[in-house]
């Protein structure tokens, strides 16, 4: 198994060398290819993704697109089977890259990280874990299938499912987008528990609270028809 990890960044030059670091070092249990694309960063990040030696595919957007449009460049040159979605913050784990793969070979199109799957406590500003838990509890009762984390930023998708999506959001709208696309299709889906930590609004954290209520109100018009 091939899977291409794509690694949408705006001004993460604090974390992205460590990322990549990691990334290079752990053992996935497949091959890995790494596609990094810059949202036109201005912290150095963007010079950073110019200089990557040619064993990383890169893109550099002419200007700000949004995180869902970072996702489609970087998809777009996957030669993977499946397409991992990473963030370049190093909230995520890549040590947890493997038991997601473990759950695709067991048959599963496509397999969500779940930063709340058997924990009970919750990790970060309390606003952000409330919210993230609305927001899943929400998609689970509007499309009808149970989700824990709708908004993880780790998902593994067979790349042949990924393109059937014909993804068109541009920003945070993109989780609430796949997750709809994948239930009305059918296609099965698996969660597992990941590690996470949270980092602050000082450290860099982007989400706000009027992007959480942007992505509920997101949610609720692709369950009734009115994004497609």
């Amino acid at each position: 198994m091939k899977v291409s990890i794509v690694i949408p960044v705006y001004n993460e030059m604090r974390t992205l060398p460590e990322l990549l670091r990691q990334l290079n070092d752990v053992d996935i249990g497949a091959e890995k290819e790494i596609i990094v694309v810059d949202d036109a960063s201005s912290d150095g990040s963007r010079e950073y993704i110019a200089s990557l030696s040619a064993k990383y595919k890169t893109v550099l957007h002419p200007r700000n697109l949004g995180k869902g449009a970072g996702i489609r460049s970087g998809a777009a040159l996957a030669t993977g089977d499946y397409i991992l979605m990473h963030d370049a913050d190093l909230e995520y784990s890549p040590l947890d890259i493997r038991q997601m793969i473990i759950k695709a070979r067991e048959g599963y199109p496509v397999v969500y990280g779940s930063r709340f799957l058997g924990r009970s406590k919750p990790q970060g500003r309390l606003l952000y874990y409330l919210g993230n838990r609305f927001l899943s509890a929400l998609a689970s009762v509007l499309f009808g299938k149970k989700c824990t984390d709708v908004e993880t930023a780790y998902k593994l998708i067979e790349t042949q499912v990924y393109r059937s999506l014909h993804l068109r959001a541009n920003g945070w709208h993109l989780e609430p987008e796949i997750f709809m696309k994948i239930v009305r299709r059918r296609v099965r889906v698996a969660e597992v528990p990941i590690s996470y930590s949270p980092r602050s609004r000082k450290e860099g954290k982007k989400i706000r609270v009027s992007d959480g209520l942007s992505i509920a109100l997101a949610l609720i018009q692709y369950a009734l028809g009115l994004k497609k």
